[in-house]
């Protein structure tokens, strides 16, 4: 069975639309500001970025099958240039595409190692006073050090993907049709999530969070867009498209992009650089993304006292305007208030829908036990 290498984490079928003859597309660096020519199929790839050895041609067969499916589906977007030509069964595996775009990623896998990291610190002053480690002389310096790096990091993140599109199906959707000369680019984690609620220190950027917006390119002219339809309302036409003829509506999409990209900016032409310079140095300072692991809650029940944490990344401090969105803001004041009062009762969760938190929970522990019986027998065959 063949091995495969170079493992991407963006689907080239995806880059293809950001490229002027389908085989090469422009990269910006946001880290040194240069622009470079690039091929597709070495563009957001790396060795093994998946698995290795033989289970690498069992995760290209898996994220092949998805691509096809999902390529399909992407083609007829931009061909009819609208969403009335999907089928019921299309709908799903959009949103599939769209939440395993967002969690295959580099970025998403330096968000889970950044997660097990701060885990890991936290039980470092604990693990040492273990005899175990005293045995072995470990001390909390020699600890200080060491750092978990994972192979299949984001494997959890991406199992949620691909079991849980219902997380997002009750979101609006509609597509954003760029008709200025300015283009819609892209990036190397080009999922964006905001929210304009916010909510004392909580991201609000999940895919069940309340006032969730998601916007992804398609290519330089169309864009889809999923948003709460209880906080805001679209500015849409009879084809139920928003039509972007403004061009700070393009320049604050685009911004978008260069605040949640990893580390680099794609687009077709290199007549781009010079914009995308434009969009990226004032915002470098606003880039900044710091993941943390904070005590969410410091309680005592029965006699026992409990420490629960939450790990997010920092909120960026830019807030974009959109000229096709408004806000319905008794509904925001509405969910603060019932923020405030779930915070007060000591509730870790706010959320738009519990029953499909609770299919899609149900789901993937499902999923999750058939691979613990498929490894179980699996080790049984080695071993007889």
């Amino acid at each position: 069975m063949s091995e495969y290498k170079n493992q991407h984490y963006i689907p080239q079928f995806y880059l293809q639309h950001f490229s002027n003859d389908g085989v090469g597309l422009y990269r910006y660096s946001l880290e040194r500001k240069t622009l470079e020519r690039r091929n597709i199929d070495k563009t957001c790839a790396s060795f093994y970025f998946y698995s290795e050895g033989d289970k690498s041609s069992e995760s290209e067969r898996v994220m092949s099958g998805m691509e096809t499916i999902h390529s399909k589906i992407v083609h007829k977007i931009l061909k009819n240039r609208n969403l009335e030509d999907l089928s019921f069964e299309d709908l799903p595996f959009l949103h599939n595409f769209i939440l395993l775009t967002a969690t295959r990623t580099r970025a998403s896998k330096k968000d889970m190692d950044a997660m097990a990291n701060a885990v890991l610190d936290i039980m470092k002053p604990s693990l040492v006073e273990r005899e175990e480690f005293k045995a072995e002389s470990i001390t909390l310096e020699s600890l200080n050090d060491l750092k978990l790096v994972r192979k299949g990091a984001n494997d959890f993140a991406m199992l949620m993907a691909m079991v849980g599109p219902a997380l997002i199906s009750d979101l609006a959707v509609t597509l954003l049709i760029n008709k200025t000369k300015r283009p819609l680019i892209t990036s190397d984690d080009p999922v964006v999530l905001f929210n304009f609620i916010k909510a004392g220190d909580l991201g609000m950027r999940g895919f069940q969070s309340p006032g969730l917006m998601i916007y992804l390119p398609l290519d330089e002219e169309i864009a889809l867009c999923l948003f709460d339809p209880s906080v805001y309302w679209l500015r849409v036409n009879t084809k139920g498209n928003v039509v972007l003829i403004k061009n700070h509506d393009v320049n604050e999409l685009n911004r978008l992009q260069v605040l949640n990209a990893d580390e680099h900016l794609i687009f077709s032409s290199p007549d781009n650089e010079g914009y995308a310079r434009y969009l990226h140095e004032p915002l470098d300072k606003h880039r900044l993304k710091k993941n943390s692991m904070d005590v969410w809650s410091d309680h005592v029940v029965k006699d026992e006292h409990h420490l629960i944490y939450k790990f997010s990344d920092a909120n960026t401090d830019y807030s974009p305007h959109f000229s096709f969105i408004r806000l319905n803001k008794p509904k925001i004041m509405a969910y603060k208030k019932a923020f405030r009062d779930l915070r007060h009762d000591r509730a870790y969760s706010f959320i738009r829908n519990q029953e499909i938190v609770d299919y899609v929970d149900a789901r993937y522990h499902e999923e999750m036990e058939n691979g613990r019986r498929a490894f179980e027998e699996e080790s049984m065959k080695r071993d007889t």
